[in-house]
């Protein structure tokens, strides 16, 4: 995963017992609202099926979001 390469480069400890992984990921872009954010996310439909991929930039705006408090992080993101 692209975000858990930044981290680990910039020695960045997210402070959550099972690291930086899909769960968080999933409350990140929930919080933020990234699927409706062309800059951050591209939908792709097949028939009925929805997917998305992710840009550059939602790396660089999770890892500075996540860098601003690695501690409390995850725990903002679950106080809405």
């Amino acid at each position: 995963m692209a975000i858990n390469e930044r981290l680990n480069k910039q020695n960045i400890k997210l402070q959550y017992k099972s690291g930086f992984n899909q769960y968080v990921l999933n409350m990140i872009i929930d919080f933020y609202d990234i699927k409706s954010n062309p800059k951050y996310s591209c939908e792709h439909v097949i028939g009925k099926q929805h997917s998305y991929t992710y840009s550059k930039q939602f790396v660089e705006f999770v890892v500075t979001e996540i860098k601003k408090d690695p501690q409390h992080f995850v725990e903002s993101l679950k106080k809405v």
